[in-house]
């Protein structure tokens, strides 16, 4: 994404590149003028998706500038950053579609607040044109929304494969001549919320620029198609049909396209090749298994690949320690109501796992199953027939918790004990609290 400061003061625009960090936005390029001319100029070169503008300007204004590019350049967003606090300049502003204006001298939070607003509108505009655009089948190309449930459909139901292939080649242009593929499966990071608000907080607007985004690589060279599966969250699936090309350089194609688009890399399960459309179910597996199987001590690796005769695995895998050896000592904490005490169950527990050389998905989720086991328990033995409202508001506490918690960066000891730590103190407050109420 471009954006083009116009500003006939320098040192004005030096003050707005030194309050933006303009990376966390997806800006990739800023470009600068100094009158509405040379910005007529660079507009018509560069085609920037946003414009910060002043108003007072020599040569053309910033009215005049605005007039110009709602007549030439209509999708793009501006906001306007004055000295002068005149109305008739707010409202030719919002005439001609400006996001904000804003008084210098401006805030860093409050430009911050109008970028986004900003950056989120083009991103709208962007999806609705793109939605269009593929809404009309050219060629190879598919039709999304009816293409997604009829991929998802192979992987869902091995019964119908026949009429399924007959529909997506007819009508949204699978290639005929293949008859082997694998499946990956790119993850999305649902703690990561400075990603998400980058797209105004609509995941559904984040899916679609991931999709677009993988589609990039695999559509225009028919190596395969990215489609979201509506039976699983947090996830894109990517079919991929050319027998070529090697799936974990194409991956990491991808991924280096997701880092410049989006400054983040992302992981990558893959399955192997199998026959298709018969074998796309446990492909799909596949993929999921070698996420779950991921170290996640290795924060630099990002494409994981499945075995080829692996299937759902389940349970522990690897050294870690299993959750049963200690699970005594954490109830006789939460029983203590003592935080200290919880503190050092939780500790012991890490100490161990520090001495790891691999924590897999799979293991997260089995200990936080068994984290939920005994939660249950201990609430069913002092609440009995009330321990599912409190187990229910217990849950409430903790997703507000999560929700005001920074993003994450990769997986964390630190902040895995942290969670359990707090998990287990607002259980042992729950039943203290339960049960001076009963005398």
């Amino acid at each position: 994404m471009k954006l083009l400061i116009v500003d006939n003061e320098e040192r004005a625009r030096k003050t707005i590149h030194q309050l933006v960090k303009w990376e966390e936005y997806g800006i990739e390029q800023v470009l600068e003028a100094d009158n509405g001319l040379t910005a007529k100029d660079i507009i018509t070169r560069e085609h920037p998706e946003l414009i910060l503008m002043d108003m007072m300007m020599p040569q053309m204004n910033g009215v005049e500038l605005m007039k110009w590019v709602h007549e030439h350049e209509p999708s793009i967003k501006f906001v306007v950053i004055s000295g002068h606090d005149d109305f008739d300049f707010v409202r030719s502003t919002m005439r001609y579609g400006g996001i904000d204006y804003l008084l210098k001298p401006v805030e860093a939070k409050v430009l911050a607040a109008a970028l986004s607003k900003a950056v989120t509108a083009s991103l709208r505009d962007q999806q609705e044109r793109q939605i269009r655009e593929r809404q009309q089948p050219q060629g190879s190309r598919f039709m999304p929304m009816y293409a997604d449930k009829l991929l998802s459909g192979l992987i869902d139901d091995g019964a119908h494969h026949d009429s399924t292939m007959r529909m997506l080649k007819d009508e949204c242009g699978l290639p005929e001549t293949f008859d082997t593929a694998s499946v990956a499966i790119l993850q999305i990071d649902p703690t990561d919320y400075k990603l998400l608000q980058r797209f105004g907080n609509d995941a559904e607007l984040l899916y679609f620029a991931l999709l677009n985004i993988c589609n990039e690589f695999l559509q225009p060279r028919q190596l395969g198609t990215a489609f979201r599966h509506p039976g699983a969250t947090d996830e894109i699936t990517l079919m991929v049909w050319d027998t070529k090309m090697s799936l974990t350089v194409l991956m990491n194609e991808i991924n280096e396209g997701l880092y410049t688009t989006l400054q983040r890399r992302m992981h990558f399960g893959i399955s192997p090749r199998g026959e298709f459309p018969a074998d796309v179910p446990q492909l799909y597996r596949q993929a999921v298994e070698a996420l779950r199987s991921r170290n996640l001590l290795e924060s630099d690796s990002y494409i994981h690949h499945a075995k080829p005769d692996a299937d759902v695995v389940s349970g522990e895998h690897g050294e870690a320690p299993r959750f049963e050896t200690y699970e005594s000592d954490w109830e006789h904490a939460v029983t203590s109501g003592q935080p200290e005490l919880i503190a050092m169950a939780v500790e012991a527990w890490i100490a161990k796992l520090k001495k790891c050389t691999s924590i897999t998905l799979a293991q997260l989720e089995a200990w936080d199953d068994a984290i939920v086991r005994l939660q249950t328990r201990m609430l069913e033995s002092v609440a009995g027939a009330q321990a599912a409202e409190l187990y229910a508001q217990l849950q409430q506490e903790q997703r507000a918790h999560a929700a005001t918690q920074p993003a994450s960066s990769g997986f964390s000891l630190t902040a895995l004990q942290d969670r359990w730590q707090r998990i287990l103190i607002r259980l042992s407050q729950k039943l203290l609290s339960y049960k001076r109420q009963q005398r």
